[in-house]
């Protein structure tokens, strides 16, 4: 408080003291400013990089899913060939019914990306694949050709699709 009173009370010579706190409230005032702008700008930054991260474990979460169901086709189909129990079948076509809707939900989420463009067209072949060599290893054992299924499944052809 004795400073204020020092600053602004009034002498013959004191101008210059006013002038001076005006001048230091002024630059107080910049700095508050410009710490606001900093903060508002950071908060931008922040909810982006937010944002990016949740599609990011979306992206992940979806692809999981799909990865959960395709193992799941590669089980229920491998399950059929080597016990013949037709029970076996029913993970299967739940794997692919599964399979259809994670690869839907990950195309729409990275469908905005251009660069993401071939992933998706390699992973719809790749999906393709391994629904055709799993349908011909059932095939094949539904026609009764048992060592040609397990011939099949055995050289890996299944996991490697």
């Amino acid at each position: 408080m004795w400073i204020v009173k020092q600053i602004t009370g009034r002498t013959p010579k004191s101008g210059w003291r006013g002038y001076l706190l005006i001048g230091c409230v002024t630059v107080l005032a910049l700095l508050l400013a410009g710490a606001s702008w900093s903060a508002w700008q950071s908060s931008i930054e922040r909810t982006a990089a937010d944002e990016r991260q949740d599609r990011t474990l979306e992206v992940l979460l979806a692809t999981d899913q799909l990865r959960a169901a395709t193992l799941q086709q590669i089980r229920g189909g491998r399950g059929y060939l080597l016990t013949g129990n037709p029970v076996f079948l029913s993970p299967h076509s739940d794997g692919l019914k599964d399979a259809d809707r994670a690869r839907e939900h990950l195309v729409r989420l990275i469908a905005d990306n251009p660069d993401q463009l071939p992933r998706i067209r390699a992973l719809e072949t790749d999906l393709a694949h391994l629904k055709l060599t799993i349908s011909a290893m059932i095939e094949s054992m539904n026609d009764g050709r048992l060592d040609d299924a397990l011939t099949m499944m055995r050289s890996g052809s299944d996991r490697d699709a």
